[in-house]
């Protein structure tokens, strides 16, 4: 994508089905957890829910994708096994805080939602590992 390219980044994506369905992303150059509304099959458009995250929560989401990205690496290496998914052992204990902690914060609940269509593509500026899902970016275009 250009430069001047009005996509944003993509911090973590939490749940995916033929493309993301959850997970943290800039909007407005801010932070928000977004999650599918509706999809509509034939055409792939997707409708999402965007809230904006308190920076402890961001801080807890990248981390817990930090979590998540070192487990598919060693998965894909062979250093670990599918028992383990979806942390390290040495990581374990950690994710599940994480995931008590973000249970009930990144839920969509409050009047701060925006409903915008989402576009993701991969980010042409972004290291890749080359295990598991490249680094995206979304054009988000808000729907009224």
């Amino acid at each position: 994508m250009m430069t001047d390219d009005p996509s944003e980044p993509v911090h973590s994506v939490l749940d995916y089905y033929d493309g993301p369905l959850s997970g943290v992303a800039d909007f407005g150059g801010k932070p928000h957890g977004f999650d599918t509304e509706e999809i509509d099959w034939d055409s792939g458009d997707r409708v999402f829910r965007l809230s904006p995250l308190t920076e402890q929560v961001f801080r807890a989401t990248t981390e817990a994708w930090a979590i998540w990205r070192r487990w598919e690496a060693a998965f894909h290496e062979g250093r670990t096994t599918l028992e383990t998914h979806p942390a390290l052992p040495e990581d374990r204990l950690r994710k599940d805080e994480l995931d008590r902690f973000l249970q009930t914060r990144l839920v969509h609940g409050d009047r701060r939602v925006v409903r915008a269509r989402g576009e993701f593509g991969p980010c042409p500026t972004s290291t890749w590992n080359g295990y598991g899902m490249k680094p995206l970016r979304v054009r988000w275009t808000v729907v009224e």
